[in-house]
């Protein structure tokens, strides 16, 4: 499942952003936020929105003006359910909330899937919030580590399909050599662990929006695409100097 928010009223009118499971969003005036808004009448980080298994939660977070949804002031610093349909407003923008579902053909691959892969994963450690990305031979999950107390996100080789020994192989080593990378541009590596004859990686989970987000509210400013150029050249550059190749490279990544 995942969340499409409309913006309906600001100055971004149209623009649309994606929340998916296990991702947690702040939006607010600052520049350490998930979404920036700018009104001068919402605060630096304004309201959270979270999307876990039972459903999209939306917090205040002790903001100047407040947060409203449905017209119903929420009170701080208390997750709030948000339904479908619902309208959240923060300062004079007004967001409509849409929730995406899965057709059947899909919700039945994804239960199979579930069936296939969540048991090589130690239960006793983590918490499974839901599948948040896919390629050509991996998924991605958004995990809760129970005995450290923060969420990740965890890959494993796909199992409905033939993987080879040299993709295991490879896979294995790019865990491992992605682990020694020191970067604010590429995703931390925790671990890479074996089970069950397969690998997967713990990772950090980072929230906020991909490329591929962006551009569903249309073409990018310049100083923004530039922006987002930069950071992915010194993430490939850190990569590069490691020994990595990405292979992949997409809005969506």
């Amino acid at each position: 499942m995942q969340v499409e928010l409309t913006v309906r009223a600001g100055r971004e009118v149209g623009r649309r952003y994606v929340v998916r499971m296990g991702q947690r969003f702040v939006l607010g005036r600052g520049r350490d936020v998930s979404i920036r808004v700018q009104d001068e009448k919402v605060s630096r980080r304004h309201v959270a929105l979270e999307l876990r298994p039972e459903g999209l939660y939306v917090s205040d977070l002790g903001s100047r003006n407040g947060s409203f949804l449905d017209g119903a002031k929420l009170e701080p610093n208390t997750p709030t359910a948000v339904r479908p349909e619902d309208v959240l407003q923060i300062g004079d923008h007004v967001f409509y909330v849409v929730t995406l579902g899965l057709d059947e053909r899909t919700k039945r691959e994804r239960a199979r899937t579930r069936r296939l892969d969540e048991p090589l994963l130690p239960r006793e450690e983590f918490d499974i919030l839901g599948e948040i990305g896919r390629g050509a031979t991996g998924r991605v999950y958004a995990a809760h580590q129970k005995l450290l107390g923060r969420n990740v996100a965890i890959k494993v080789l796909r199992t409905e399909i033939d993987v080879d020994e040299e993709t295991r192989q490879r896979f294995l080593r790019e865990g491992r050599v992605c682990v020694r990378i020191d970067s604010p541009y590429v995703v931390d590596v925790f671990d890479v662990r074996l089970s069950d004859g397969r690998f997967y990686l713990i990772m950090e989970l980072v929230n906020g929006l991909s490329a591929k987000d962006k551009l569903y509210g249309g073409p990018l400013s310049i100083p923004e695409a530039l922006l987002i150029g930069e950071q992915v050249a010194l993430g490939l550059s850190a990569a590069h100097a490691a020994g990595i190749v990405h292979r992949d490279i997409k809005p969506a990544n």
